[in-house]
């Protein structure tokens, strides 16, 4: 295949394969930051009218209310060109056939996920020694490992390596909408426990990445945590001691997160009813010593 693609008609169809869904705006932050607006739109319209992204309706609403732009995914012929110019395996790219797939709940909770991992770019630029490597979102995130003859899978939402004074790390994104149960993060819980224990993680980092459970209902944070230490304290002592030593789960009210992400990605955050971090304490630079925190209310 031999087309034309625009240095940064190229960028957004990498960032729709990226993370599946992004909203205008989402766009500009990533692709177009020292651009007007409009640069954006007219990038995006063409990418529309050449039939390689799919354009559904607006949002309304979400933190800060009012309208976030037009909701873009990857088309088809878009993913093909992609493949082409890019070199990007074509089974690796997600696609949607058209506007009508696209579910107010999926998009509401992968535009969620967009706003968390952008948040994380905007800490690093507040530190002079923090670099973000790489993220990476949805499918494009799941880790599967073997243990014996089985394969198991974790799955986070998204997942972003960075680097601190020299140390790499690595983050666990989890988004919560409200609508899931909350057992639900009871059993992801043991998942990383499980992953953990299994010492298959080794093979993909240097250190275990940290989970950040990110809700956007404040009253959630405390139950939340509840499940954290419920997923915890289920295995068996040995495990328990070794889980406590070694995993960082932080949950966080989505508002918070967003408006003070150096804190929410870099500092320990106990919660106000609680003397000390609740699994664990203590953590410096590079080492994943301290364990479960929670915005204060």
């Amino acid at each position: 295949m031999r087309v034309r693609v625009g240095h940064r008609q190229l960028q957004v169809l990498r960032l729709l394969a990226a993370h599946r869904l992004l909203t205008t705006l989402q766009v500009q932050a990533l692709a177009f930051e020292t651009c007007a607006r409009r640069t954006c739109e007219i990038c995006l319209q063409r990418l529309h009218q050449r039939g390689w992204v799919v354009q559904a309706e607006p949002l309304h609403g979400g933190p800060g209310g009012g309208r976030s732009g037009y909701v873009y995914a990857l088309a088809a012929d878009g993913a093909e060109v992609l493949s082409a110019v890019a070199g990007v395996p074509i089974a690796d790219i997600p696609t949607v056939a058209g506007p009508e797939v696209l579910a107010p709940r999926f998009v509401n909770h992968q535009l969620a996920v967009n706003r968390c991992l952008l948040a994380v770019p905007a800490a690093c630029r507040t530190h002079p020694r923090a670099v973000l490597h790489a993220w990476t979102a949805d499918s494009h995130a799941r880790v599967r490992y073997r243990v014996g003859r089985t394969w198991r899978t974790v799955h986070p939402d998204a997942v972003a390596e960075l680097e601190v004074h020299g140390h790499r790390r690595w983050l666990y994104l989890e988004v919560d909408r409200g609508t899931a149960e909350l057992r639900r993060y009871r059993l992801k819980l043991r998942r990383y426990g499980r992953f953990y224990l299994s010492g298959s993680w080794q093979h993909e980092y240097t250190q275990f990445p940290e989970i950040r459970i990110v809700t956007a209902h404040r009253p959630r944070v405390r139950r939340m945590l509840a499940e954290v230490a419920t997923a915890v304290h289920s295995f068996n002592p040995a495990e328990r001691a070794a889980l406590k030593a070694a995993l960082v789960v932080a949950v966080t009210w989505e508002p918070a997160f967003l408006a003070n992400p150096d804190a929410a990605v870099w500092t320990p955050i106990v919660a106000g009813e609680r003397r000390a971090p609740l699994l664990g304490h203590g953590r410096d630079g590079g080492s994943a010593s301290f364990v479960a925190n929670a915005t204060p209310t």
